[in-house]
């Protein structure tokens, strides 16, 4: 099969950095699914910039909610932590948690739809 030969042609000098941004529901913003998708970073890079797997995950989740283009829960996943982990890591480095009531509304609904409220 061929993408079987695509993967064992990675050597194990090459680090594998997989993110599962598989979202259980449409993203109520863009109402797009988001699925898994893999991203290779080089070992060379990682070690170049003095940065860990898990550090990188929460640096690009960090980025990305600051530009507004995840949400808060989207985010946590992608940064493989919890809500309030991430909130913290979040307080750590001064950034504002941008929650208005365009999602807090959001928030409401989709309690609502899932039967929590």
């Amino acid at each position: 099969m061929e993408s079987d030969n695509y993967w064992n042609a990675w050597t194990d000098a090459d680090f594998w950095l997989i993110w599962n941004c598989h979202l259980a529901d449409a993203d109520t913003r863009s109402g797009i699914i988001l699925e898994e998708m893999p991203v290779t970073i080089s070992d060379e890079v990682l070690k170049a910039a003095h940065i860990t797997e898990p550090e990188l995950k929460q640096e690009l989740a960090l980025t990305l909610f600051q530009q507004e283009r995840l949400t808060l829960a989207q985010a946590s996943r992608l940064a493989g932590l919890g809500q309030l982990a991430f909130q913290a890591l979040m307080a750590e480095r001064r950034i504002p948690i941008h929650y208005g009531v365009a999602e807090f509304r959001e928030d409401l609904q989709a309690l609502r739809l899932t039967d929590r409220l």
